[in-house]
């Protein structure tokens, strides 16, 4: 049926299921959590992920439906370094969107000064740049 209809997304989907299968997955939980988020329904996957132990997808796609205020709820264990990468992505994303002052202060927050130094003076926000400089460690 999909064949017929031409729907490229779900005949990629059963493709991928069928393949893990081959391979030994056997997770039928992880398979619907799948199909719930190709369909939109993303709380329902995320449930799913949460529930098959599978945080780590969940967060990569709020991520990548740049939803970070859900995709902060599946940080696992609080790692420092998986904050710091959800915050430079959520900055990226602001950059590319065309807020430069909310991907500065989003850089500042990950840690990532240059990036946010770069930004700023791109921008010739001196006085924050002045501020800055004065925040910052001598070493950095």
């Amino acid at each position: 049926a999909f064949i017929r209809v031409r729907d490229l997304r779900y005949l990629e989907l059963i493709n991928s299921i069928e393949e893990r299968k081959k391979r030994g997955e056997t997770n039928n939980d992880l398979f619907l959590a799948d199909v719930y988020a190709n369909q939109g329904k993303f709380h329902e996957a995320a449930k799913l992920y949460r529930k098959t132990n599978n945080e780590n997808r969940a967060l990569n796609m709020y991520t990548d439906l740049r939803m970070f205020e859900h995709a902060k709820e599946f940080l696992v264990s609080g790692d420092p370094k998986d904050t710091k990468t959800l915050m430079t992505k959520q900055a990226d994303w602001a950059k590319n969107v065309n807020e430069p002052k909310t991907a500065a202060e989003m850089y500042l927050s990950a840690g990532e000064h240059m990036k946010a130094i770069d930004l700023i003076g791109d921008n010739g926000w001196i006085d924050m740049l002045i501020d800055l400089a004065r925040k910052l460690d001598k070493a950095e």
